[in-house]
This record gives C-alpha cells, sequence and structure tokens, in this order.
C-alpha cells in the first residue's frame, strides 16, 4: 500500500531535468546580448549633470555598489577591479533573472559556474604574482615566518600543501554554491507546479524568493572574488603602506 502511495506522490514532485548540451550557448549568448544592450542604453543617459535616464541611474548606483564593495574588502587599490567584479555581478544577476523568463537558467549548467569560478581563480593568481612575483605569491601559501630550523622544515611544507589544497577547492566552492543555490530555487518552484498541476500559479509563489535568491548568490560570488583577491594583494598594500611611513619618517629623523 505505502509503495502505491509512493508512486502516486513522488511524480508530483519530480524536477524537470535543465536541458543540456551546446544549447547551454544559446541562452549564454542572450544573456550577453542583454547586457550589451542595457550597457548601451546606460551609455546613451550620461549626458548632463543629471542624468534623466531610468536605466542610466540604476547602472550609476550598481557602479557605486560595486565599487564600495571592491574599496571596503580591498582597499583603496580596489577601484581598479571595479570593472572586472562588476562583469561578474552584471552576467550572474541577469543570467539568473532571465532564468524565471526562458526556458533555461545558464546558471543551472555546472559548465557555466565551474568555468566563471575558473576565470575567478586563473585572475587572482595573475594579480597575486604581478603584484608580489612568482617567489613572493608562492611565499604566501607557505605560512608564518618561523625562526625554528626544525619547524621550518616539518610544518612549512605541510602548511603550504593545505593551503594550495584550499585555494584549488575554491573553483568547487565558488561553482557549486552559484550551481546548488540555484538548482534549488528552480526544483522548489517546478515542484510546485507540479504539486497541483491544474495551478501552476502556485510556482509564482515563491517568485520574490527567487528574484531575492539571484541577487544575493550574485552579491556572494562577487564578495568572495573581492576577499581572495585581497588575500593576495594585501602583502604588497601593506609593503607600500610600510614603505611610505619610511619616506616620512627618515626626512623627520634627518632634521633631528
Amino acid at each position: 500500500m505505502m509503495d502505491g502511495l509512493s508512486s502516486a506522490i513522488l511524480p508530483l514532485f519530480a524536477v524537470e531535468e535543465p536541458p543540456l548540451g551546446n544549447g547551454i550557448f544559446y541562452y549564454v549568448g542572450a544573456v550577453l546580448v542583454i547586457m550589451a544592450v542595457l550597457i548601451f542604453w546606460a551609455r546613451s543617459g550620461l549626458q548632463g549633470r543629471v542624468f534623466k535616464n531610468p536605466i542610466t541611474q540604476v547602472a550609476e548606483q550598481c557602479y557605486l555598489f560595486i565599487e564600495h564593495m571592491c574599496t571596503s574588502v580591498i582597499g583603496p587599490q580596489g577601484r581598479k577591479y571595479v570593472t572586472f567584479v562588476m562583469t561578474l555581478w552584471l552576467f550572474i544577476v541577469l543570467s539568473n533573472l532571465s532564468g524565471l523568463i526562458l526556458p533555461h537558467n545558464p546558471n543551472l549548467d555546472w559548465s557555466i559556474t565551474a568555468s566563471l569560478a575558473i576565470i575567478v581563480f586563473v585572475y587572482v593568481q595573475y594579480e597575486g604574482i604581478r603584484q608580489n612575483g612568482v617567489v613572493g605569491h608562492l611565499r604566501h601559501f607557505a605560512g608564518p615566518k618561523m625562526d625554528n630550523i626544525v619547524m621550518i622544515l616539518l610544518m612549512t611544507p605541510l602548511i603550504f600543501a593545505i593551503e594550495m589544497l584550499s585555494e584549488w577547492m575554491k573553483i568547487l566552492s565558488l561553482s557549486i554554491r552559484l550551481y546548488g543555490n540555484i538548482f534549488a530555487g528552480h526544483s522548489a518552484r517546478e515542484a510546485l507546479d507540479h504539486l497541483v498541476p491544474s495551478v501552476p500559479i502556485l510556482g509564482g509563489a515563491i517568485l520574490p524568493l527567487e528574484i531575492l535568491v539571484a541577487i544575493i548568490q550574485a552579491f556572494v560570488f562577487t564578495l568572495l572574488t573581492c576577499i581572495y583577491l585581497s588575500l593576495v594583494t594585501h602583502d604588497s598594500e601593506h609593503d607600500q603602506e610600510h614603505g611610505a611611513e619610511d619616506d616620512h619618517i627618515a626626512p623627520a629623523h634627518a632634521a633631528a
């Protein structure tokens, strides 16, 4: 009896698998086209002291939001990363929001979220090497400096291996977090639609929540990107600050 009841109920909660294959690139292309149109539309309203174009006004607030996030997490140097972070944020938000209208959300394909995570990973390593050099960037994974030679020989290789593994795991962390949360919202809506097939509007009851999740997940992804950039550029900024302090102190000593 229970088997019969289960077989009758479970199909109601079955979630259709999103389409896979090369078709995903059509949805990615659609999101990129939407991005391009919105960017050109926003740029068209940049004339004048006061922006009257509503799209330009929204774009200005989004830019200020991303700029504040970059500078507050990374520091004053964060302004040069605004373009990169803004591009990620726009793509993820528009992908998530378009997925509420289009048949498929690009972020429902793990290959897309993994690609975004790999882009972030490579860019973070590039910035770390560019600012600290190869040796300085690798030293970042070796842990704190130790005076005891025995501890250096025993602990440094272990810390280095753990830190390197942790660094590579960031790809999985970023990609699975984004994919999993978007898939959860998609599954919940599909389950509600299948619960009472004649009343598909039930799935729309959680539409505001899905919009909120779409924006929050883009924020989390870009915030983590800023944190990773901060970790690999902190040493360089710290050295520059100390250098500036030394430059100010040296004339004072000379005058004394």
